[in-house]
């Protein structure tokens, strides 16, 4: 294909199916974003008493949420994290999972994921806490190689 057609043509027929693509609101997408509003809607206010519990023993958190989307992070000393998030994969799936989020040894940020929905029949709030109290384990496992956590000011 010559350039002229290329940018003139081709290049403005990906970019539109791209930009449909992202825009599908359809039915199931419509009721998979309720599902997901209803998950956030359950799970913030367990979010907010674990992070509550780590802050009154002087452990420096981050929890940020909105209707869609929440990400709570542990901080070490040496400014590294350990953490989990939940939000939409727009690179594969366009599923809403929960990823984990962390800092290597080396510096480098890291996610995380198996790769499932979190939308779906497997959906369970006791499954999601022993996730979190999972995640908190790992977080006080590894803060030594941190330099410890990181303690409110």
């Amino acid at each position: 294909m010559d350039r002229r057609n290329f940018l003139q043509n081709h290049l403005d027929e990906n970019l539109a199916t791209l930009r449909n693509n992202e825009a599908d609101t359809g039915p199931e997408q419509q009721q998979h974003l309720m599902t997901v509003r209803a998950i956030i809607k359950e799970v913030v206010p367990v979010l907010d008493e674990y992070n509550d519990a780590l802050n009154k023993r002087n452990i420096s958190t981050t929890f940020t949420h909105n209707d869609t989307m929440f990400t709570f992070l542990m901080h070490y000393a040496d400014g590294g994290h350990q953490g989990f998030s939940i939000r939409q994969d727009r690179r594969f799936s366009r599923e809403y999972q929960l990823m984990d989020l962390y800092r290597n040894e080396e510096g480098k940020d890291h996610t995380s994921w198996d790769g499932s929905s979190l939308v779906g029949d497997a959906w369970s709030i006791k499954e999601f806490e022993e996730f979190v109290q999972k995640s908190i384990d790992e977080y006080l496992f590894y803060s030594p190689r941190h330099g410890g956590v990181k303690e409110l000011r």
